[in-house]
């Protein structure tokens, strides 16, 4: 499967579960760091390929402020999880890194949206 069938399917509930694993317990923070590479690695793809469409340029002015902000949250993610497995003190906060794990579910969720919309106008 694709990277755009991927977010359009909403496919990423257990690399989400999977980070939340390596916030919760240190021993799965190089698994979780590996996971977010892989998620980074998907949206990246599936931008690729939206580019590619001719959208309107609101979507497309919407679509790069979604992934503007993604980007901050999974650099964010990637350092607490990078220091985390070298089992050095994190820069954010367990609390925080769960609330941007669930920022980051929220995020894709709206790729998702976005790419049946796309679909749907045949873009």
């Amino acid at each position: 499967m694709n990277a755009y069938e991927k977010i359009k399917n909403k496919e990423f509930c257990s690399e989400i579960e999977e980070l939340n694993e390596g916030i919760n317990d240190l021993s799965h923070a190089e698994k979780s760091l590996t996971t977010l590479h892989q998620v980074a690695g998907t949206l990246f793809e599936f931008l690729e390929d939206v580019e590619s469409r001719n959208l309107p340029q609101t979507m497309r002015k919407q679509l790069t402020s979604l992934s503007d902000n993604t980007v901050e949250v999974m650099s964010g993610l990637e350092e607490f999880f990078d220091l985390f497995s070298q089992k050095q003190t994190p820069n954010m906060t367990v609390p925080k890194a769960m609330k941007s794990v669930s920022n980051l579910h929220l995020m894709l969720n709206s790729f998702s949206v976005f790419a049946v919309e796309i679909e749907r106008e045949g873009y």
